[in-house]
């Protein structure tokens, strides 16, 4: 007896009502904070500054953390989701000490690593490792940035409208 094969039918995905669909735009963060260690001194920030912006499957996290007027720990990089970040998407990464100098990472020279908990459009929540090769205004050695743990939240999900 030959045998007859089934063909089944494609399924369909169903919508999923409770996941929003993500809108590209920018996502300005309402709340946050980061703790890291810059060469020796323990450093920690709970406010944050900046916006996520999401184009298509890739989002850009732009994080600011402050205090007061003088910003403390800046970060920049694109990511699709949560996990570990390639190091060609990192684009800035920098800690200011009590002395006002800056140390900081840059593309090629230093090694860093960002792994993300959470990485969404409206959310980044990670850890980040900056171990060598820092470098400061003058491009002459700088103090390593360790132990980062960050979080940042935007306070909608809607983007921000642009004119």
């Amino acid at each position: 007896a030959a045998a007859t094969a089934k063909i089944a039918a494609t399924p369909v995905p169903s919508p999923t009502p409770d996941v929003p669909a993500v809108m590209d735009g920018e996502r300005k963060l309402g709340s946050g904070e980061a703790s890291w260690t810059l060469g020796k001194a323990a450093m920690h920030v709970s406010e944050v500054e900046g916006a996520i912006q999401t184009t298509g499957e890739f989002k850009i996290a732009i994080l600011t953390f402050p205090a007061g007027k003088k910003e403390k720990l800046q970060l920049e990089f694109m990511y699709t989701g949560p996990g570990p970040v390639n190091q060609g998407y990192l684009t800035k990464a920098f800690a200011v000490d009590e002395d006002g100098r800056y140390h900081a990472w840059k593309k090629g020279v230093g090694d860093c690593w960002v792994d993300l908990a959470k990485g969404t459009a409206f959310e980044g929540e990670g850890t980040m490792s900056c171990p060598k090769g820092l470098l400061d205004m003058e491009d002459k050695p700088a103090k390593p940035i360790v132990d980062v743990k960050f979080k940042a939240k935007a306070d909608s999900t809607a983007p921000v409208k642009t004119p």
